[in-house]
């Protein structure tokens, strides 16, 4: 590119930074990286522009070139570890952090970014550490406050974050962000009149953030309040229409509230004004309503014909409808012409759908070898073996050995499991207020509890919960391990810890499709009620039933499940969470009524 021609864009971008037009300054700047990428002045504009217009990726290369150009400069080498952590690569981002650190020791802006680094790994003590020390160098740091906050509600100091957070209202009383922490702190508390207070203060001072918004809307709508969830999520897209969060939140509350209009927060916007994750879930959630055609048809409206050169995320899109559609040799051709390892679930797929297991399974390997417990890759897996290589699937994947069923009947008297169901019953029914199952989850016919079932610290929830998790942990140490697959038990550690927890009301005809717990290790579900004629199974052979073992991916040939259990009043069955499941519709009286929970190991949990 010629000197002048350089200077002009320069020029340009420099006007555009100053009047704070980011993304039309990164334009100018973007096409001269090749040319001036030893050139601090440009590095810093180029940063500067593409940290304001969320291009973290170029702003991340900028400031490595200039971290490389100055080692000395501590500014620079936060920022740098600054704009790692926000891209999620924390173990380089840390050491960039600690670096800035050991230049400027006493900077409180430096300690609290690895404060933040730290709280976002998981290193909760650390965090605490690190945000105490910036508080006793700048006592009114008010992000080091709500860092501290955070660390101690992580690490289950819940008296110790309200502390911190009362202690901020003597001079910010007025900030949302305090009230809003609080507000969670006192849902957590189940301090009901303290949360109505919090959460009336937050209305009133009217934060911005739409991320407060939505967080408050799912408290809101975990305790049964759907419609001021539906206000609270609403009110938040007035500040930012195009928020993936916020507008994902909504449809799927819409939808569940049986709104034919679910999408309409997205349809108000131009599809080129939603970023790849809220275009993403806007095409998904028209392929999930049987409008996958649709959705082509935006996709194509909005970028043209399907091109290699799309970026990676939009290919993803055209391929996940593609195989909605099951246009799996489209599939395969597309990823040919783009090449490369990011789209190996995909041709995976695209492979099984034709019925090439052995192309299949080639990609699956290559997976499986980064990531061996990977659930929904070792349910691919399962896929691929059963065909080519029965008898290995009989060893380590045919659900009719990997299911443990318990009854409570072996621990608690007749009066004891009567009652627990009957209150059980009762509660869920009230936490059932949607019209139908979330978009895209396995249940039909029925509908979900919305939140995480097991905060909720109802006495006979939680007695259901310690009771099955003495089972689950007697079974587990015992032979049970073995029992339930070679994958579980080379995951055994010091404890169980609730991955998320729900309940499912099925009604007459209701039921679900084949599908596995990704987010899991073990599922486990508890049958508080079920109808007489899925007990009885009179006349109606097979209903209601869960089945296990079928795929839940498009397949030249279906199969058979390996099992069928029949559901019984406190009843709590057991399986690895990678065994693909159904159930089947029942017809008769009655609701089934379940509390379903995933698992996951982990060494620092305790038996609650």
């Amino acid at each position: 590119m010629q000197p002048d021609l350089i200077l002009q864009a320069m020029r340009r971008a420099a006007e555009q930074l100053q009047a704070k037009n980011f993304e039309a300054a990164y334009g100018h700047l973007q096409p001269l990286q090749p040319f001036l990428n030893e050139d601090p002045a440009f590095l810093k504009m180029f940063a500067d522009a593409s940290l304001h217009a969320a291009r973290l990726p170029d702003a991340e290369a900028a400031l490595a070139a200039l971290a490389r150009l100055e080692p000395s400069n501590g500014e620079l080498i936060a920022a740098h570890g600054d704009v790692l952590r926000r891209m999620g690569h924390y173990e380089a981002a840390l050491p960039a952090l600690q670096q800035s650190l050991a230049l400027q020791p006493n900077r409180v802006e430096f300690i609290y970014n690895a404060g933040l680094c730290l709280l976002e790994m998981g290193r909760l003590e650390g965090a605490e550490r690190l945000f105490r020390r910036a508080l006793d160098l700048k006592e009114d740091y008010s992000k080091a406050a709500l860092g501290l906050a955070n660390a101690l509600e992580g690490l289950g100091d819940l008296s110790g974050a309200e502390r911190v957070l009362d202690s901020m209202l003597v001079d910010q009383a007025g900030n949302p962000v305090v009230w809003f922490r609080l507000a969670r702190l006192y849902d957590q508390l189940d301090q009901v009149e303290n949360f109505e207070r919090a959460v009336s203060t937050v209305a009133r001072l009217e934060p911005k953030d739409p991320k407060i918004y939505a967080a408050l809307a799912r408290m809101l709508l975990a305790r049964t309040r759907a419609q001021e969830a539906l206000s609270w999520g609403r009110k938040g897209l007035s500040y930012r229409p195009n928020d993936p969060d916020l507008l994902r939140f909504l449809a799927n509350l819409c939808f569940e509230l049986g709104d034919q209009a679910f999408l309409a927060e997205y349809q108000r916007l131009p599809i080129t004004a939603l970023d790849a994750v809220a275009l993403g879930d806007y095409l998904r959630f028209l392929s999930l309503a049987g409008r996958a055609e649709e959705a082509l048809g935006c996709l194509q409206a909005a970028y043209g014909s399907v091109a290699p050169t799309w970026p990676v995320e939009r290919i993803k899109m055209q391929l996940d409808l593609y195989r909605a559609l099951d246009r799996f040799k489209e599939m395969l051709t597309l990823i040919e012409q783009v090449g490369g390892d990011a789209l190996q679930e995909w041709a995976a797929l695209a492979h099984l759908g034709l019925g090439d297991y052995a192309a299949a399974d080639l990609l699956i390997e290559q997976v499986l070898a980064q990531q061996p417990h990977n659930q929904y890759w070792l349910a691919l897996k399962s896929i691929t073996v059963r065909h080519l290589d029965p008898a290995a699937y009989d060893r380590n994947f045919n659900a009719a050995q990997q299911v443990a069923i318990f009854d409570f009947a072996d621990v608690l008297s007749d009066l004891e499991r009567f009652k627990l169901n009957t209150l059980l019953e009762g509660w869920l029914l009230d936490q059932h207020v949607f019209a139908k199952a979330p978009l895209g989850q396995s249940v039909v016919g029925g509908t979900q509890s919305p939140g995480n079932l097991f905060l909720h610290q109802y006495p006979p929830l939680q007695k259901l919960k310690s009771v099955s998790f003495k089972l689950i942990n007697d079974f587990l140490m015992g032979d049970g391990a073995a029992k339930l697959g070679p994958w579980v038990k080379a995951r055994i550690s010091g404890g169980l810890a609730v991955e998320s927890a729900w309940s499912i009301n099925v009604r007459e005809q209701g039921f679900h499709v084949p599908h596995v717990h990704s987010k899991g290790w073990l599922s486990c579900v508890y049958y508080v009620a079920v109808p007489d004629c899925i007990t009885d199974q009179i006349g109606n052979e097979n209903a209601g039933v869960l089945a296990l073992g079928r795929p839940g991916v498009s397949l030249p040939k279906s199969s058979v499940p390996d099992r069928l259990v029949v559901p019984k009043v406190g009843q709590l069955v057991v399986f690895p969470s990678y065994l693909w499941h159904e159930t089947y519709p029942f017809k008769g009286h009655g609701q089934r009524v379940v509390v379903a929970f995933d698992l996951i190991p982990d060494s620092a949990a305790s038996n609650p």
